[in-house]
């Protein structure tokens, strides 16, 4: 890795060093942006889940309530 460094005389909160990337070490920037299937995995239930959710338990309360 490459590195550029200030001169120590410059004021408080300068840039000392600057480091550059080593092209021949980089990963391929294809292989960063590929696809992850497990990324689209759900794991909150959607608006529409909750929705048929809520209806269902109404349903049973209802069924329940009208039972002996």
């Amino acid at each position: 890795m490459e590195m550029d460094v200030a001169p120590a005389e410059q004021g408080a909160g300068a840039v000392l060093a600057t480091l550059r990337p080593d092209p021949d070490k980089q990963m391929d920037r294809q292989y960063e942006a590929e696809a992850d299937d497990t990324m689209n995995e759900q794991t909150w239930p959607t608006v529409e889940e909750l929705q048929e959710a809520d209806a269902a338990a109404k349903a049973r309360r209802e069924d329940g309530a009208a039972r002996p």
